[in-house]
């Protein structure tokens, strides 16, 4: 099957609230400062300002980061619940690919998607990072793929939703709840990173990120 999807960011604009913007839209206009795109409710106007957390790579100071190994394909393997954190993980991709990392993302993987192709990012991944939201552990997809990372002994890092205006949050102690009990052990050797949007606030996250990553 294709991955190839018509997507959306959603934004939380203080005056307005959430919002949703035409991604490919936002792709195309995010580098033009004090610019205003439309939602796709037609009704709203959007700053081109809020969308450098996406996609600012800041092309002056990336440089391409070493993988570790010639083994390794990718630094990360990002996996998550579409239904709850495309926004949010679109965004991540991003930041990280901005540090100059290698990131397996469904999104951008280019041949057709299915059980043995993430099964082999995975392989080719030195870190796992798993997305925590309120369904993740739903997903058979993101099972499998956590029980490989566990198995192949990859390093396992965890960036859960924070915000409780969004419908991927949940209480910390569900999302260990919702996970499968040969895994839940992982909670008590993982702290968890909460994911942050605000720019300032992101530029330390992936910092950590890259510090527990060892990249």
């Amino acid at each position: 099957m294709s991955n190839r999807l018509n997507h959306e960011i959603l934004l939380l604009v203080e005056s307005e609230g959430n919002v949703h913007v035409k991604f490919e839209e936002a792709e195309k206009e995010w580098k033009h400062p004090n610019k205003e795109i439309w939602a796709t409710d037609d009704k709203t106007l959007v700053s081109t300002n809020v969308l450098q957390v996406f996609f600012d790579r800041n092309q002056e100071t990336v440089s391409e980061k070493p993988l570790v190994s010639s083994e390794f394909k990718y630094h990360i393997f990002l996996s998550y619940f579409q239904k709850e954190a495309m926004d949010a993980c679109m965004g991540l991709y991003h930041r990280l690919n901005g540090q100059g990392l290698k990131v397996w993302f469904d999104q951008i993987y280019q041949d057709n998607l299915n059980a043995d192709a993430m099964k082999r990012g995975v392989e080719e991944s030195k870190v796992y990072l798993l997305f925590l939201t309120k369904s993740v552990f739903s997903s058979t997809y993101v099972k499998m793929e956590l029980k490989r990372a566990v198995d192949l002994k990859r390093e396992i890092l965890f960036v859960h939703e924070e915000d409780q205006r969004l419908p991927g949050f949940a209480p910390f102690k569900d999302y260990i709840q919702a996970c499968p009990p040969d895994l839940q052990h992982l909670f008590k050797k993982v702290e968890s990173i909460p994911y942050r949007r605000r720019l300032h606030e992101s530029d330390g996250m992936c910092k950590e990120i890259l510090r527990r990553a060892g990249c």
